[in-house]
């Protein structure tokens, strides 16, 4: 592999700039003043700090962001006279050199450019204007200029270009075009046969076949993976937790449903809606369409979950919310709400309040606070693919269908055991069990039952295997129960004899409510339900507890007299899933709990199940032996139609529990307490709030619901001032490596103004005006002119625009992460491609997880797994796929919404040697090899283009070299041609095939190959 090294001689490795700038300013000395776009940059840099919204750093009680404030009366001066420079105390104190402002402490320095412009401001009435993007945008009139254009893109770009002289590029050509589109929209390059097809249509057709070209692929299953991957970086999608341990969950149906919604073009606010609040949404036409619903609320459950023993729940849950008010608010808002968290914003009109008013409407999620170790954690949903729902709506129809056919038979079988199904152990308790029992104390046999007077108990052993009582198995235990003292107690458990604790206690506690305790590691690992009723002493109650192996509390069901019982969850804290020590006894009335005191009553007909009891059975249990569902169901227990209904019941219950879930959002009945926490921290409570959006926005109507479904309807109400004008920059950066707003995580104060105001609006209201069309808009990117035309920059370009702030040429980037990785296994063949799915793992270093991660092993795919395209690619939070993070992939820690291009040498080494790509150009070379133009076919399937002359001799030049190496080292021919997993070339010459695949390594390295052009 050394060898490789030597060919970078013939690569280029370009740096790329792709940044933007506001362009040149306009001359402050004769440009009326803008207070937006001239005074406010100064104010906020300089000023806002100690003079701004936040009122715990205010200093001398003065406020500069509002007019109001700035112009008050100070006691017979103000900080800002309008029209009177020289009787503003702001100037005074700016020009003074013995007790300047901003102070020398501060590390903040007028100059005295800045000076003279608040001073002209001032001079020229002080007006303040409400912040660009606190205000709707409004439909600017398309400008008539003199360049041609293409759509009214063109229009507004053309305009500023005029202002510094500038004009478009030419169009690139057709080869460049249909690459460059075709990376962007479907993030693959294109076949030599599409390139040949678009350019003969184009020479003919012109604009019409671009259109063509531009529907095609928009249609393309690849648009929506291509167009979900930024969105999943912005959503921080993982398949791990993140934090110390990083255990694995399983988000990925949330992925499917991304890809699905720009596939089938989800118009945005839907998009929107779906996403913050698809459960409190009234319910879709279909089943399945109301459970995508749900499954869509899981991008608010891709959030990092700690799972560690030793945290603070409360803390953690506030972090959860955190987490997602500033994803919500980057993501839809292009607004810093974090920096409100502790203390007002120091920029924008955000008060701590606002902020803890918006993470109100997403602080009632039934949610444990700390995460399992291993899987999802609740709240969650099941979340079948259309082919697996369709066979659960089968399996249930099946179920159904066998109900019906339930009838009694003519002569019940009295020997009938009640309800045995999953049944592991029965203790009828009449008299001592005969094995593996031991009385203690003054344990008693009386009226049928086990009777114990308090300081006595039953310790039964030999308990089977399928009884261990683990926090991810389900199981069922049901008993008589007469209570004769309601005192705090232990009526049974099964626990390990360590400080610990796992396994399991029932309990009577508060006066004779009924405590179900599922430990796996006390007091860190607690499922703590109890009834919100008590038991009536001195009667007879029959009791079942159920368990669905959920490791939730939720999932601990108590039942009296088969009825279910309500309970209260004090604990839900089983991370772990514990599990009893075999040898371990089931004791009945008593624990091993320090302190505890035992039981004083009766029990008899215990009886311990693998399973959760059906609602029927426990039912059946709890009954009168007399009563009329005892005596049916013994008619019908013994029918051939019974035991299909149980067969195809158990069959349904096994589907079920295969069937992918994911995290989602849900409310509790009731919303939560929400107050400020001062400075932050989660145990400081500051006032009480209610749910509410931020006061310089526009209010929320009062006929929008308090919750997540009315913020997400005020979030795309078109009166919004910021929500169409976020989304349509994302996407503009998508296209051209900036936004027209720079910062496309900070709309606010700080941010920087745009490069194109009117053509953000423009847009941002065509956004609304389409019916939120995601699809409309990359189209009308795409086809503009300032979109196609050639990414060469001339001297004079350069010389007034380096940044290309003004968008006379189209930028060259480099593709991301994914992009290059997709495009070597597409253009070598081994690309499988298959929409959706759970996560895979291909290549990556030996032992990398298990130097860097608490456990969990890497288990690298097999077959076509190993090549699908990189966004099913696990991602581990901790330790990212390395591949992608050299091409600086975002982390998935936190929201990330721009985009960062470096240029490193270890990107270089990684093209020319990890074995994806040295797998890619083996498999590329072999494609070569079965044409008549190897050189010719490979540059051209890589680039679009067939090779020129100097470039043809170059590489000629480098294969009859490796050629010659190879000859003289067939081991290293043979080394080489074997990397990887993929079928190896059994047929022709493996010296051809070495050098071939050097030759190939080399083209998938350069430049122009990863950069779209």
């Amino acid at each position: 592999m050394s060898r490789s090294l030597a060919v970078w001689v013939v690569c280029c490795w370009a740096s790329i700039v792709t940044a933007a700038s506001p362009g040149t300013a306009p001359d402050q000395t004769t440009t009326a003043i803008d207070f937006n776009r001239d005074v406010r940059p100064i104010l906020s840099d300089n000023c806002f700090h100690c003079h701004g919204p936040d009122s715990a750093t205010r200093e001398a009680g003065l406020r500069l962001d509002l007019q109001t404030e700035a112009t008050h009366d100070l006691g017979g001066y103000a900080a800002l006279v309008p029209g009177d420079a020289d009787a503003s105390e702001l100037i005074r104190r700016i020009e003074s050199e013995d007790d300047p402002m901003p102070p020398d402490e501060s590390n903040r320095k007028l100059t005295a450019a800045e000076k003279h412009t608040l001073r002209r401001w001032i001079e020229s009435g002080g007006d303040f204007a409400k912040h660009w993007s606190f205000a709707p945008p409004v439909r600017p009139a398309i400008p008539v200029v003199d360049q041609e254009t293409k759509n009214p893109i063109d229009a507004f770009v053309a305009q500023r270009q005029h202002a510094v002289g500038l004009t478009f590029s030419a169009e690139a050509d057709p080869e460049t075009l249909i690459r460059r589109v075709t990376l962007d929209l479907n993030g693959l390059p294109p076949a030599p046969s599409q390139v040949d097809a678009f350019v003969a249509d184009y020479s003919r057709n012109g604009d019409a076949a671009w259109d063509r070209l531009v529907d095609r692929l928009l249609q393309s299953p690849r648009y929506g993976e291509t167009m979900a991957l930024p969105w999943l970086d912005a959503a921080r999608f993982a398949d791990t937790d993140g934090y110390q341990y990083d255990g694995p969950r399983f988000q990925w149906r949330w992925r499917d449903w991304v890809i699905d919604a720009y596939n089938t073009n989800l118009p945005f606010d839907q998009f929107t809606m779906q996403q913050l609040a698809g459960d409190l949404m009234p319910p879709a036409e279909t089943r399945q369409a109301t459970n995508n619903q749900i499954i869509a609320t899981a991008f608010n459950r891709n959030h990092r979950y700690n799972s560690e023993s030793g945290l603070v729940v409360e803390e953690f849950l506030l972090e959860n919310a955190v987490d997602r008010v500033d994803t919500t608010a980057t993501l839809w808002m292009g607004l810093t709400v974090g920096c409100a968290r502790c203390h007002d914003h120091k920029f924008d009109p955000i008060s701590q309040r606002d902020y803890y008013q918006l993470l109100a409407f997403f602080n009632s999620v039934p949610e444990a606070g700390r995460a399992v170790k291993n899987g999802n954690s609740e709240p969650t949903a099941m979340a079948p693919t259309d082919q697996q729902f369709a066979r659960l709506l089968e399996l249930e129809q099946a179920t159904e269908t066998a109900a019906r056919q339930l009838n009694p038979a003519d002569h019940p079988d009295d020997s009938v055991q009640l309800v045995d199904r999953s049944l592991a152990h029965a203790f009828p308790l009449t008299e001592l069990p005969k094995e593996h029992a031991k009385a203690t104390g003054a344990a008693s046999f009386a009226d049928n039952s086990l009777v114990l007077d308090g300081d006595s108990t039953l310790e039964i052993g030999e308990i089977t295997k399928a009884i261990t009582f683990r926090a991810d198995s389900s199981f069922s235990v049901a008993f008589w129960l007469r209570p004769d003292d309601l005192r705090d107690s232990v009526i049974l458990s099964r626990q390990t004899t360590t400080t610990t604790r796992p396994g399991i206690e029932l309990s009577l506690v508060d006066g004779g409510r009924l405590q179900f305790d599922l430990i796996t590691r006390w007091v860190a690992g607690v499922g703590r339900a109890t009834s919100t009723l008590p038991l009536a002493p001195d009667r007879w109650t029959h009791v079942t507890i159920t368990y669905d192996g959920s490791q939730s509390a939720r999932g601990q069901r108590i039942y009296f007299d088969g009825k279910p019982i309500a309970t209260d969850v004090t604990y839900n804290t089983n991370s772990n899933v514990g599990g009893v020590k075999q040898n371990r006894p089931l004791i009945l009335g008593g624990g091993i709990r320090p302190d505890s005191q035992n039981l004083i009553g009766a029990l008899r007909d215990v009886r311990l199940y693998t399973n959760e009891l059906w609602a029927e059975e426990v039912a059946l249990l709890g009954a009168d032996p007399s009563s009329p569902e005892r005596q049916t169901f013994a008619q019908v227990k013994p029918t051939p139609a019974y035991k299909r209904y149980v067969r195809h019941r158990e069959t349904l219950d096994a589907f079920r529990k295969t069937l992918p879930t994911v995290m989602v959002m849900q409310d509790t009945a009731t919303p939560k307490t929400t107050f400020v926490r001062n400075r932050g921290v989660y145990n400081k409570h500051g006032e009480q709030v209610q749910r509410a959006v931020p006061g310089m926005l526009p209010p929320m109507p009062e006929h929008f619901p308090r919750n997540r479904l009315g913020l997400a309807m005020w979030l795309v109400a078109p009166e919004h001032p910021l929500t169409a004008r976020v989304a349509v920059n994302r996407y503009w950066q998508k296209y051209f490596g900036t936004g027209l707003v720079k910062t496309p995580e900070d709309f606010g104060t700080q941010s920087e103004l745009p490069s194109h105001p009117e053509l953000l609006d423009w847009l941002a209201t065509e956004f609304i005006a389409s019916g939120w069309d995601i699809a409309h808009m990359q189209k009308l990117i795409v086809t503009s002119r300032t979109y196609r035309q050639r990414s060469q920059v001339t001297p004079r370009q350069l010389d007034v625009d380096p940044s290309n702030a003004y968008l006379a040429r189209t930028p060259r980037l480099r593709l991301d992460a994914h992009a290059i990785r997709d495009q070597a296994l597409f253009v070598s063949g081994l690309l499988a491609e298959r929409v959706g799915g759970p996560s895979v793992s291909p290549y990556q270093p030996d032992g990398l997880w298990a130097e860097m991660s608490m456990g969990m092993k890497y288990k690298q795919s097999d077959g076509e797994d190993l090549f699908r395209r990189s966004l099913y690619t696990i991602w581990k939070r901790t330790v990212a796929p390395p591949t992608m993070s050299v091409f600086d992939a975002a982390d998935r820690e936190s929201c990330w919404v721009g985009r960062k291009r470096t240029n490193t040498p270890l990107q270089a080494l990684t093209l020319l040697n990890e074995t994806g790509f040295v797998e890619s150009a083996r498999q590329l070379a072999v494609r070569m090899m079965a044409t008549d133009d190897p050189i010719g076919f490979g540059f051209r399937t890589v680039t679009a283009r067939p090779p020129e002359p100097h470039e043809r001799k170059t590489l000629q030049q480098a294969l009859d070299g490796y050629r010659g190496e190879f000859t003289e080292s067939p081991a290293a021919a043979s080394e080489l041609i074997t990397v990887g997993r993929s079928p190896q070339f059994d047929q022709g010459d493996p010296i051809e095939l070495a050098a071939c695949t050097l030759l190939a390594n080399v083209l998938l390295n350069l430049d122009e190959v990863i950069t779209r052009e």
